[in-house]
Parts: C-alpha cells; sequence; structure tokens
C-alpha cells in the first residue's frame, strides 16, 4: 500500500472511490476534485493498493474555527 499526493490525472478514479462511498447528492463530483487539487495540491493524498486508488484523504489548513 502506498500514500502519496493526490495528482490532476487521478481525479476520475477519486471521483469513482467518492462515488462509492457516498449518494449521488451528496457525493462531490470529478470538477470538484480537480479545484480541490488546483487550489490545494499539498493537503490531498491517495492510497493505492497494486496500483488502484482504494482511498483518498483531503483537507485544508485555515487559521479560523
Amino acid at each position: 500500500m502506498i500514500i502519496r499526493k493526490g495528482s490532476l490525472s487521478d481525479i476520475y478514479k477519486i471521483a469513482y472511490v467518492e462515488s462509492e462511498c457516498f449518494p449521488a447528492a451528496e457525493a462531490a463530483s470529478a470538477e470538484d476534485f480537480k479545484n480541490r487539487l488546483l487550489f490545494y495540491p499539498n493537503h490531498f493524498w491517495v492510497i493505492e493498493n497494486k496500483g488502484e486508488i482504494i482511498g483518498f484523504i483531503n483537507g485544508m489548513c485555515s487559521n479560523t474555527r
């Protein structure tokens, strides 16, 4: 298993994982993930197993509550 920073080439695989975990009305889209990766590239990681993305973590830092 490998944990690495996400990249724009991962967005459709990430969106697939998201769609498996959340109902369609709540799941983020590939476009949402593209924006997250563009604006917060240092705060987005993917988890790979045998070359397949099986999970991801994304979180942004903030100085406000």
